[in-house]
């Protein structure tokens, strides 16, 4: 009876992460575009809304700390992606938690990569 309870606590403790946290590491991967922030947000939210059945739904919202960027995210903020202009280019930086399956993670990544 331990071990199951004690898994449980370990994947609830492991799971626990919001967005600070993930801006806390260097970004799993940054792509460029010259298509605007709006486009870019907006297709990248339009791409993971696609998938939401599978993994939830997904936002989008202004972030006042990138520059009039804006952050697309999970709603269980286990993925994201800020959207800001960075000298004249728009910048993705796509962040994860380390716990996701690679699947997902790719699926993600795939309707980035659409977008741009």
């Amino acid at each position: 009876m331990k071990k199951p309870v004690t898994f449980i606590a370990l994947f609830l403790l492991v799971g626990c992460v919001n967005m600070q946290d993930l801006r806390k590491n260097e970004p799993a991967v940054t792509y460029t575009s010259n298509k605007s922030v709006a486009n870019i947000a907006n297709c990248i939210l339009y791409g993971w809304q696609q998938k939401s059945i599978r993994y939830g739904n997904v936002f989008i919202q202004d972030n006042i700390n990138l520059d009039s960027g804006k952050t697309v995210y999970s709603e269980t903020q286990s993925e994201m992606a800020d959207v800001f202009t960075k000298n004249g280019i728009t910048q993705i930086n796509f962040y994860h938690q380390r716990a996701l399956f690679f699947y997902r993670v790719d699926d993600r990544m795939d309707s980035i990569k659409k977008c741009l």
